[in-house]
């Protein structure tokens, strides 16, 4: 089986959708928080019929506001960031052994009742201690042959199976990681492999 060639401009595809993935997750979060109390505050405003209860809204609904900008901004500059790279020394690339997965139950607040708010979150473990969570979602959707769903991933990931990590320099926060086996990356970018 032939590999598939990793080139920047696949990394920074995969980048944007796993920085895109982390932003919807806290974006929800906080909403799931603040739309509730402010509801709750009109509704007690129009019943008592005060100032006071109109400003318990305004103060709430500003800071919400402001909240919004401030993480629109940050995830405004992460993909300008991404949009940027244009060589080695803006990312980070290795080569990790594949260890093993861990499931934990993590708290994430959903608009919809219906839905749970504890989740089930995959992690992929390395070796080196790295871990990456599992998206939901399609990777490597840039691959003619290989875009894999976390199932896919979790099918085809054995102990001892090597990945090529790619983060961007100095945030480590979102890691693409493409299994050796079926990806390899493009000559331009193996001298740079970070040898431990």
């Amino acid at each position: 089986m032939t590999k598939e060639k990793i080139t920047l401009e696949n990394i920074k595809k995969d980048l944007r959708l796993t920085f895109s993935a982390q932003h919807h997750v806290k974006s929800v979060s906080l909403e799931a928080f603040i739309i509730p109390i402010v509801i709750l505050a009109v509704c007690i405003g129009i019943l008592t019929r005060s100032f006071w209860i109109g400003l318990f809204v305004f103060l709430p609904g500003t800071a919400f506001i402001y909240w919004r900008i401030v993480e629109s901004k940050k995830h405004s500059e992460k993909k300008c960031a991404i949009d940027q790279v244009d060589g080695r020394e803006d990312i980070s690339i290795s080569i990790e052994e594949f260890s093993h997965f861990s499931v934990e139950t993590v708290y994430e607040p959903r608009l919809s009742r219906r839905k749970r708010n504890y989740k089930d979150v995959t992690y992929l473990n390395f070796k080196s201690g790295l871990r990456c969570r599992l998206y939901p979602g399609t990777y490597y959707s840039w691959s003619k042959t290989m875009y894999l769903s976390p199932k896919g991933i979790k099918n085809t990931s054995v102990k001892g199976n090597e990945f090529i990590c790619v983060s961007l320099q100095g945030n480590h926060d979102a890691v693409c990681f493409y299994p050796s086996k079926f990806f390899e990356l493009d000559d331009s970018l193996k001298k740079y492999v970070k040898k431990d």
